[in-house]
């Protein structure tokens, strides 16, 4: 890790604490509440069915089937290409590297895989849920194996970009508790132990915390290829459970925050500016603005923080 990432972390944890002060924090969240209100008022008619479970419980289990995606097999190939070429990869030496993406030229040799995330029943499922207009952030294509110590994803935490996210998990090869399924705790139980606990962001490490999730009702989200997870990681704690020896993880995780979102410095694409141009092209301006959320816009902001 070089000084500059140390710099910048070290800054974007100054300004976190800025944010989570309670006054600018409450003026935040009641601004992005009022916008969020507007917003679906202006566009009920197009409001898209959110599942009842990830309202309630901020998570839900679908499948690519049931989100009206065309071209399924097609896809679901391409997936199973981009996890054969990872698993050909060797694994890292280091004990602390747990995960090997797939970089921006397997990407770019299955463009379909980056672009489910902009198919226009994903973003009227996203823009519905979230009450705004989405941020895409891209496609991970990951491939994670087992390690015999914890850090970042693997440690129990809420992602702090928005006041709501949403993110749409696919399982590439089946996933059993063997192979590190996604582990969540349901809103309500997280948004208690967060209220209880004064927990304000950050991996986890605390003992009080980890007790106080132990102790909590949880769900190891297990089950076959295909499988879709829908989440809300900024409203469930979650982490990437430990995988036993042996064992491997294939996924790919869409990330989605609104247009706006509260901390756009932990906002980061999946892929380099040289590549997003390239999956620019064939898009329509919805699309593209998804694409494109970072780019001046005359939209005034609504979850920014004073």
């Amino acid at each position: 890790m070089n000084l500059t990432t140390n710099t910048r972390r070290l800054f974007n944890r100054v300004r976190r604490g800025v944010d989570n002060l309670p006054t600018v924090e409450r003026r935040s969240r009641s601004r992005f509440l009022a916008a969020r209100r507007r917003h679906r008022a202006a566009n009920a008619s197009a409001q898209a069915h959110v599942p009842a479970e990830l309202r309630h419980d901020g998570f839900c289990l679908t499948s690519l089937k049931a989100l009206g995606l065309p071209e399924v097999a097609a896809y679901r190939d391409s997936l199973d290409r981009l996890a054969t070429d990872l698993a050909a990869q060797p694994i890292p030496k280091s004990d602390a590297v747990f995960t090997v993406w797939a970089d921006d030229a397997a990407i770019l040799k299955h463009p379909e895989v980056f672009r489910l995330g902009l198919h226009p029943p994903v973003l009227d499922l996203v823009e519905s849920y979230l009450g705004f207009s989405p941020a895409y952030h891209g496609a991970y294509v990951r491939r994670d194996f087992a390690r015999r110590s914890s850090s970042r994803s693997r440690l129990w935490h809420l992602d702090l970009e928005d006041h709501r996210m949403f993110k749409l998990i696919v399982y590439v090869r089946d996933v059993t508790e063997a192979d590190g399924p996604i582990e969540v705790v349901p809103a309500a139980a997280s948004r208690r132990i967060v209220r209880e606990q004064g927990y304000g962001g950050g991996w986890i490490h605390q003992p009080q915390l980890q007790d106080a999730i132990e102790a909590a009702p949880r769900r190891s989200v297990t089950g076959p290829a295909g499988t879709v997870v829908l989440i809300d990681p900024s409203r469930v704690l979650h982490r990437g459970g430990p995988l036993e020896p042996g064992h491997e993880r294939f996924t790919v995780f869409y990330d989605f925050t609104t247009a706006r979102p509260r901390r756009p410095y932990y906002c980061k694409s999946s892929v380099t500016p040289a590549t997003l141009d390239v999956m620019r092209r064939p898009l329509d301006d919805r699309q593209r603005r998804a694409l494109d959320w970072r780019r001046p816009s005359k939209q005034p902001a609504v979850t920014a923080s004073p």
